[in-house]
């Protein structure tokens, strides 16, 4: 058998990203942590370039004697330090640091007041007045040192929870079986009241640091929002922080001196033609990414505008398709966009993408409308008849919402109500 080589010439089309374009997207897709990261080091490769970051240096509100994060991160340590460094009391501050250093995973402080004395060295009063003056901080909850405590530190912030706060002194075991009736009968309000009131605890969160999404209270970065929303004659209104933005700078009279005393030599024209280039290249993506974001976000509040003027309605049917058609950008082009950001709202920072909802097994229902419809059935059934999850399940397919029992049941539990049988075991 003859064995040969025979060459073949075979076209194929492919797509390169040039290096600006790269740089571009990984702007866009950047959180404002990663954001200073990837400034940082185009400043490394442009000697003309700088980065003024809006972070505090910790330098200037921590001493030296104590290990830190790197500066380009923040941490609840971090947070917790910034806010500290602005009292006045300098042996506070020292009180209120070594009390971050005894809060839990979840942002708590879960010895006793006898053994924090015992191991801070310092009076009762004096940890006392220092635990207090640590729950003032962000976020809501922090220092807490139960689970009653930790909501109600949040109540304390938001307005007409007396209620709330009254209900936390309950039996837990009211709230966790839903006995409104044992509720209003113990604190002489009628039952609407005591489900308005439970509402209103549902939107607390029992950990004051999941906003950190950490496995530790001190590994990740913190983000700081980008964005804040505001209702102004009922309707919500978008904006920028901009306070929180790095800024470029570039050193104009460095590159003039350079370029005169250089301009027969080829190599180095064209060295500090690339550096101007890439400079005014950063500053186009920046201003992109400003103007894609606030565009994106404004798209989303308009569509979610009930929510923001009224925490407790359920968010509409959004996807990345209806704002890439709306934005006219790609939803390749969106989910950059939207991508590790966050948004400061009346409720807290949420992430940018929580906004979105994408139901369509339920047709014109988002899956917060149909846990809401849950409850209202259950809310409405006969006490000595309540309704199965097939039941359940079998009134909803009525209007027009295709679900399996085993769906309701999940939606059942993650809204903390029991079933048929312990709810009428407990009526």
């Amino acid at each position: 058998m003859d064995h040969a080589l025979i060459q073949t010439l075979t076209q194929k089309q492919k797509l390169s990203l040039t290096p600006q374009l790269q740089t571009a997207l990984k702007i866009l897709q950047a959180n404002n942590t990663a954001l200073v990261q990837l400034l940082n080091n185009a400043a490394l490769e442009n000697p003309f370039l700088t980065v003024h970051s809006p972070a505090i240096p910790m330098s200037n509100i921590v001493k030296p004697d104590f290990n830190y994060p790197d500066r380009s991160t923040f941490s609840l340590e971090t947070t917790l330090r910034n806010q500290i460094s602005f009292m006045p009391d300098n042996s506070q501050k020292q009180l209120l640091i070594q009390l971050i250093y005894q809060l839990d995973d979840h942002g708590y402080l879960p010895d006793s007041l006898e053994s924090l004395s015992q191991r801070l060295s310092v009076s009762k009063t004096a940890l006392i007045k220092a635990i207090a003056q640590l729950q003032t901080l962000d976020p809501a909850g922090i220092g807490a040192r139960s689970l009653a405590e930790c909501l109600s530190l949040q109540l304390q912030r938001r307005s007409d929870t007396q209620l709330a706060q009254a209900m936390l002194a309950l039996d837990p075991s009211i709230l966790q079986q839903h006995d409104w009736s044992s509720a209003a009968r113990l604190l002489n309000v009628s039952i609407s009241k005591i489900q308005m009131a439970f509402a209103q605890l549902q939107q607390l969160s029992p950990n004051p640091v999941a906003v950190f999404d950490q496995d530790t209270p001190f590994n990740q970065p913190y983000l700081f929002p980008e964005l804040q929303v505001h209702c102004r004659q009922q309707q919500p209104i978008v904006t920028l922080i901009d306070q929180d933005f790095p800024e470029l700078k570039f050193d104009q009279r460095y590159f003039q001196t350079l370029q005169s005393q250089t301009f027969q030599d080829q190599t180095v024209t064209q060295y500090l033609k690339k550096q101007l280039q890439d400079y005014q290249w950063l500053v186009q993506s920046l201003a992109r990414r400003k103007t894609t974001l606030l565009q994106v976000a404004q798209i989303i509040v308009q569509y979610q505008s009930a929510f923001f003027t009224n925490c407790q309605h359920p968010l509409q049917n959004l996807t990345l398709k209806t704002i890439a058609a709306e934005s006219a950008h790609s939803e390749s082009t969106i989910s950059r966009t939207i991508q590790g950001k966050t948004i400061l709202t009346d409720e807290g920072i949420r992430p940018l993408r929580s906004f979105l909802k994408n139901s369509p097994q339920y047709s014109d229902h988002t899956v917060t409308q149909v846990k809401t419809l849950i409850q209202a059935l259950i809310l409405q059934e006969d006490r000595q008849k309540p309704l199965s999850d097939q039941s359940i399940a079998d009134l909803l397919q009525t209007k027009q919402i295709q679900i399996a029992r085993r769906t309701v049941t999940k939606y059942r539990l993650q809204l903390a109500i029991a079933s048929a049988q312990q709810r009428k075991l407990r009526r």
